[in-house]
């Protein structure tokens, strides 16, 4: 069941922008360097100029950013610590959150401007 794309654990990834609120780009996929990379160079073909980026801590990030962007994006990672550990990625509910810290990835990136509020407290609907 867990190689049948569809069953089991699906992720939407999803870019917003923090000033507009315009959804550039989505994918639907596992949380895989696979899917990260697709749904980076998806976003890098669509961003017409240099602009911020903050993800989570999903190591995937780093190579997708790095391959599609180069140094063309101003880049941190907004990287949460919870109780315990860290999270198992097949748990469907994260453990307690007790912290973050922000690793700039990009010299140019504005620190305090590195979020990933947006896009967590987007509206879902749930099924």
């Amino acid at each position: 069941m867990g190689d049948v794309f569809g069953l089991g654990d699906v992720y939407t990834w999803m870019a917003i922008c923090a000033d507009s609120k315009l959804v550039p780009c989505w994918c639907v996929g596992r949380r895989d360097a696979h899917s990260a990379m697709a749904f980076i160079k998806d976003l890098s073909e669509r961003l017409a100029h240099r602009a911020p980026l903050t993800t989570d801590g999903h190591q995937p990030y780093l190579n997708g950013v790095e391959e599609a962007f180069g140094a063309d994006i101003d880049y941190a990672m907004l990287v949460k610590l919870y109780k315990g550990g860290n999270v198992d990625e097949t748990r469907y509910s994260p453990a307690e959150c007790i912290g973050a810290y922000k690793e700039v990835i990009s010299d140019d990136l504005d620190y305090d401007h590195a979020s990933t509020s947006y896009v967590e407290r987007q509206p879902h609907e749930e099924l």
